[in-house]
């Protein structure tokens, strides 16, 4: 199996773009463009469909250091950055601390919004869940075994097939919440099945279409549990061998709308193939896969079929 090569333009230290559209035909393929806010090549992509402007702190933003973006079902462009969460409508932001005191709980690195139109915040320490009809947030306790409230940190989050929203705690492993009292109750069975991998650093979750659960990590590639056999299975990555996982650290997941996986990870993009067991690798620089250009932070479907990708670059001359 081939490797996909990117083919990117010159740009900055700036937000990079990665617009991958899927071509017509029988086979589920791809094209790619890579692109960043200030270059030519974003605008042909965009075309006459929107405008593009620009937001700094001059036009209210209160703060540049953003971590995670999200349009939410509403219309709301929120941002969630070291000092905060922010909402724009359009016209003005609004700027939220949902805890003014401890600065653990005010650092948010990752917004979620689920088909029930709940948004959640994963903060540097906590979680919290907005609340529109009077536009404040809800704080989520960690309780232990011993009624202890604890300090917890939540790496990742996903909605499965049944709409039951599930959270990834460092350490503690698969939770949901309980919304009379606010607190997380464990997964019946699953921690202590799957012990084994409650020490694995976590960094992403997702369900496919079979409503197996899929575990990203921090460096042993991914982990997949199915919740009716209690199978598992693990993908580890091998850059020599094709099909195999591009990189062991997986950064970002994503089950688009036609029910493809997508797994970006610090050295390349990754569709799996479930007829062949196997997974196709996406680079923008396919010659030298350790390049930099090769590391991606977000990865998003647009619901037009098209997936795109985030990251944070420092100055790469592209090809």
């Amino acid at each position: 199996m081939r490797a996909h090569k990117i083919k990117s333009l010159s740009y900055l230290p700036v937000l990079i773009c990665l617009f991958l559209s899927p071509l017509p035909g029988s086979e589920p393929e791809y094209s790619a463009v890579l692109s960043t806010i200030d270059d030519g090549l974003f605008s042909n992509i965009i075309g006459d469909r929107y405008s593009l402007e620009s937001l700094t702190v001059s036009d209210g933003l209160h703060d540049n250091n953003i971590n995670d973006i999200l349009q939410d079902s509403y219309g709301f462009l929120w941002l969630a950055g070291k000092a905060g969460l922010q909402k724009y409508d359009g016209y003005t932001f609004t700027f939220y601390k949902p805890d003014s005191i401890n600065p653990a709980w005010q650092e948010a690195y990752r917004l979620f919004e689920d088909s029930s139109r709940n948004l959640w915040a994963l903060m540097k320490e906590g979680l919290v869940r907005y609340q529109r009809e009077n536009d404040t947030y809800i704080k989520y306790s960690f309780v232990n075994d011993k009624k202890d409230t604890i300090p917890y940190t939540v790496t990742a989050i996903a909605e499965d097939l049944n709409a039951t929203v599930w959270f990834w705690v460092s350490g503690k492993g698969l939770f949901t919440i309980n919304h009379l009292n606010n607190t997380f109750v464990p997964k019946v069975g699953f921690n202590e099945k799957y012990e084994i991998y409650i020490d694995t650093s976590v960094k992403s979750i997702v369900f496919d279409r079979e409503n197996n659960l899929w575990l990203g990590t921090q460096a042993n590639g991914l982990i997949v549990i199915n919740p009716l056999s209690d199978d598992t299975k693990e993908y580890r990555a091998n850059i020599d061998v094709p099909g195999y996982l591009s990189h062991n650290m997986i950064t970002a997941s994503l089950c688009d709308q036609k029910g493809n996986l997508w797994f970006a990870t610090k050295r390349g993009l990754n569709r799996f193939n479930p007829d062949k067991n196997s997974f196709e690798n996406y680079y923008i620089d396919a010659i030298n896969r350790n390049n930099n250009k090769n590391s991606f932070d977000r990865i998003a479907d647009d619901g037009d079929g098209n997936i795109w990708l985030v990251k944070r670059a420092i100055a790469i001359k592209g090809i």
